[in-house]
């Protein structure tokens, strides 16, 4: 078989795309760039608890964000993304975890979250280089346990800033200041990057039910925030959101399916690594890369990530096709084409 495409350079490069998207929501760090999308914090969560089980600092910086701001996630959401999502249990049991120590923290809407698994056995949260499980040493931590998972006591360092309302990428965290946390501050934010939408599409992109972003459009319309209904559509005027938003007529930042790209790039790493181990012959590995390739297509062509249009591959050509299209993916994460800001305009 020709030569299989790195899960190493994969990882690297969704580590530093976690890191770069945590920093610009707050989290103690520095990131020179600004991104020309909106961070979805919900789905950004559930994908740092499926994917930096092999950084314990990133995963606990952001457990220190949560605690802070914890206020500006919608529990609801989280909930309704963790059961569509192709999440791994494991990431289920860290939600888990994590939401029992909200409970204590924030208040008992967290609970709803804690209470979703029972498991039968335990086994370590954070991993090695190699994926191998890291021993913990001392009295697990209880939040976490309680949900099948071993890691030593939560020791949050408090190095949390304030989430920065004025980048592009916050305008999401931003809008529910304004509208709270209910689904008019998605369906505002997918309607500046995209126009118009119906609400149909509108609720496939943002991941709430059809009924509850008919409400929310119905409501906007009301309010004329928006204009059009359920038989036409919904629109809204750029110009007159740019006021409110103190921007200057610039394009707003694009919305990504972040919960789709973050299951695709789980399901790639996990794929790759299992064709590193040996495991598999020629023609199993083929066949493995070869439906990873028809996903990656599939899911990134509608993703609103750039540059992501991918042609079918065949048997032969699946590790090439794959390695091309994880290029591009990478690409598209990175930080090699930073933005101008929203509201400023192309130079």
């Amino acid at each position: 078989m020709s030569p299989t495409p790195s899960s190493q350079a994969l990882r690297e490069a969704t580590d530093g795309f976690l890191w770069r998207q945590w920093a610009q929501l707050g989290v103690s760090g520095h990131t020179p760039f600004a991104d020309r999308w909106v961070i979805d914090p919900e789905a950004l969560l559930l994908g740092t608890l499926e994917l930096s089980r092999r950084d314990p600092r990133l995963f606990d910086e952001v457990l220190d964000w949560c605690v802070r701001h914890g206020r500006r996630l919608s529990v609801q959401r989280l909930k309704t993304l963790a059961r569509a999502g192709a999440w791994s249990e494991d990431a289920g049991r860290a939600l888990s975890g994590l939401a029992g120590l909200l409970a204590g923290r924030l208040g008992p809407r967290w609970r709803v979250l804690a209470d979703t698994v029972t498991p039968e056995e335990t086994h370590p949260l954070f991993r090695g280089p190699r994926g191998e499980p890291l021993p913990v040493w001392g009295t697990p931590d209880p939040h976490f346990l309680r949900a099948g998972l071993k890691r030593a006591p939560v020791e949050l360092r408090g190095l949390t800033g304030p989430v920065p309302l004025d980048r592009p990428a916050c305008l999401l965290l931003r809008l529910r200041t304004l509208f709270g946390l209910s689904p008019r501050a998605e369906a505002v934010a997918f309607l500046l990057a995209r126009g118009e939408t119906t609400a149909s599409e509108a609720a496939r992109a943002v991941g709430y039910t059809t009924p509850g972003l008919v409400g929310a459009l119905s409501e906007l319309a009301e309010g004329g925030f928006i204009a059009g209904g359920p038989r036409r559509g919904y629109r809204l005027d750029p110009a007159r959101w740019a006021t409110l938003l103190g921007a200057d007529g610039g394009p707003p930042p694009a919305w990504v399916r972040w919960p789709a790209v973050f299951a695709v790039l789980s399901r790639a790493l996990r794929t790759l690594e299992e064709a590193e181990s040996g495991g598999l012959s020629e023609y199993l590995g083929r066949s493995a890369l070869l439906r990873l390739h028809d996903a990656l297509r599939e899911t990134l062509a509608g993703s609103g990530l750039p540059g992501l249009l991918f042609a079918p591959a065949r048997l032969e050509t699946a590790p090439a096709a794959v390695q091309s299209a994880l290029g591009a993916l990478r690409k598209a994460l990175s930080a090699e084409w930073p933005p101008p800001p929203f509201g400023k305009g192309e130079e």
